[in-house]
């Protein structure tokens, strides 16, 4: 019944396909507590019991919550079983062993938890919160498996129905969002079938427990969604309880088994259901959109990992910008300012093949280890100081540079200012402009396709490596350049010069100057359009190599 979310997390980093493998182990390894009698439990299985709940809670809490109901009924089952006095000493024995065994696994983190006080969203409180939206849960939490979702919604909300819903991605190939429609169908339909077959073995004790075991899967799941919210990645989480199903076939087994045909029809429908299913996983799994199987790689090529990652949350042109940025500025150390269902990988390992260490400082974000602050998920009113200790770096507001006028650390000095209708008057046209100072800067307006001005003549006594920054707001996304003068050239030419893309809107550049450079003026050309650029202010920075 291998579902397609369990393929696709075979091949993340996502550990819900662990989750369920540790669930199977708790129910393995405790298998006496709801099939035979828990007095014939040795010690060894109670340590091996306790020791995979320990192990299932360290992966993912959510294999426990699945298990829950199995044992609880088993438990309350074996209570005839305890009626003499060895037996329940023996049994209170080794549900202490298995406790001492689970909290010697799981001990240390729970106490990190309880510390720390982490409060989970994506969970309801288990002694509070007991509203409409949380007993309608059981049933919102199939929307992401029916591939109907506008009939789903209408029917929910005919029905009284008023919390959120998460539907229309069942065939989404992503795996953290791709349906299971065929395994939840099966559930359902193997729910139907024993509730069916109940009234015709209500006197047979054994058929009877065998069709508690059958409801298992439908009771597992009532119990994940009374505790686990509705939520766009529920699917991937899921998965322990699709692992529940082959539970669901104890009476119907039980019940046809002495009618051939019916039974033969059960298996073969089994099989057909289970082949399905597998071919199913392994096509979702084959294209799945971040991750797809290519036959080039049978081939000894290796798929890359840095695009996977970036197909899959996206963000590499904000993670390419801070990383050029922080190498022009000759910053090794950039502090990360993150949201909770933030990571910082790949951005870390590019930024160590770099050479420059990343580090969270939410923390502390008054720290005077970084040079620049990468801020993602998270409101930028969490960077101190904006404006003033910190500057924006970029035109999305993601990065953040120290201002060297803020700061004792020298490696980043301000050489020249431009600014002010004074500084940016000294800005005179050349070709195809014509320019006028205005309260936000000065208006380069272009009536061509070469625009281009002269700044003014800019002496640097420290040392450092030049680096140009311009704020500039464009009409059109375009190339600016900026050419400069050798001690032999008197005339501009392209081989001597440096640019940038420009997109349309407001841009923050940085571009790296030859120091020879600064022996002339540089000549600005704003784009490669016609239109009014505002230049609103020109700075050249000195950067060195920090000493900290």
């Amino acid at each position: 019944m291998t579902p397609a979310v369990a393929l696709m997390q075979a091949t993340s980093t996502q550990n819900d396909l662990v989750a369920s493998m540790m669930f199977l182990a708790v129910v393995i390894s405790g298998a006496r507590l709801f099939r035979g009698k828990i007095g014939r439990m040795q010690t060894g299985e109670y340590l091996l019991f306790g020791a995979s709940i320990g192990s299932a809670f360290l992966v993912k809490p959510t294999a426990l919550v699945v298990a829950a109901p199995l044992f609880i009924g088993g438990g309350i089952c074996q209570l005839r079983e305890m009626t003499g006095q060895s037996t329940m000493k023996k049994a209170v024995v080794g549900v202490l062993i298995a406790l001492i065994a689970a909290s010697v696994i799981a001990g240390p983190d729970i106490a990190r938890k309880g510390v720390s006080a982490m409060h989970r969203p994506e969970v309801y409180p288990l002694f509070s919160g007991w509203n409409s939206t949380r007993l309608w849960n059981p049933i919102a939490t199939m929307g992401q498996n029916i591939p109907f979702s506008q009939k789903v919604k209408s029917v929910l909300h005919a029905s009284g129905f008023r919390g959120k819903l998460y539907t229309g991605r069942v065939f989404f190939l992503h795996g953290d969002f791709v349906g299971n429609p065929l395994q939840v169908l099966l559930l359902i339909s193997l729910t139907l079938l024993t509730l069916a077959l109940i009234p015709a073995v209500l006197t047979k004790r054994r058929s009877l427990a065998l069709a508690l075991i059958s409801l298992y899967p439908a009771a597992a799941w009532v119990t994940f969604a009374l505790i686990v919210k509705n939520q766009i990645w529920l699917t991937r989480l899921q998965l322990p309880l699709l692992f529940t199903l082959p539970f669901g076939f104890a009476l119907a087994f039980r019940v046809l088994r002495n009618h051939r045909c019916f039974y033969r029809f059960l298996c073969t429908a089994i099989g057909v259901i289970a082949i399905f299913s597998l071919v199913q996983g392994y096509v979702a799994a084959c294209n799945n959109q971040s991750r797809p199987l290519k036959l080039r790689y049978f081939w000894g090529e290796f798929p890359s990992r840095e695009v996977a990652y970036y197909k899959n949350k996206g963000g590499k042109d904000a993670d390419d910008n801070l990383l050029e940025t922080a190498e022009t500025l000759q910053c090794k150390r950039i502090g990360l300012i993150m949201g909770g269902d933030s990571y910082d990988y790949p951005l870390t390992w590019r930024a160590m093949e770099r050479g420059m260490k990343t580090r969270h400082v939410r923390s502390d974000p008054k720290s005077e280890w970084p040079c620049m602050l990468y801020v993602l998920d998270v409101s930028p009113k969490c960077v101190p100081g904006i404006g003033d200790q910190w500057l924006l770096a970029s035109r999305d507001g993601k990065s953040f540079y120290r201002n060297p006028d803020k700061t004792a650390d020298t490696s980043l000095r301000i050489c020249t200012k431009l600014n002010d209708a004074l500084g940016l008057g000294a800005i005179k046209p050349l070709h195809q402009v014509a320019v006028s100072d205005v309260p936000a800067g000065m208006l380069i307006q272009s009536d061509g396709i070469d625009p281009q001005v002269l700044l003014p003549s800019i002496t640097c006594i420290h040392q450092g490596k030049p680096v140009l920054k311009i704020v500039m707001n464009s009409p059109v996304s375009t190339v600016l350049q900026i050419f400069y003068l050798t001690p032999n050239e008197k005339r501009y030419a392209s081989w001597h010069s440096v640019q940038a893309k420009v997109f349309k809107g407001e841009n923050i550049l940085f571009l790296k100057i030859p120091r020879q450079a600064l022996l002339n003026s540089l000549r600005l050309d704003p784009g490669k359009m016609p239109g009014r650029y505002l230049l609103r202010s020109v700075e050249m920075l000195l950067a060195s190599k920090s000493t900290s």
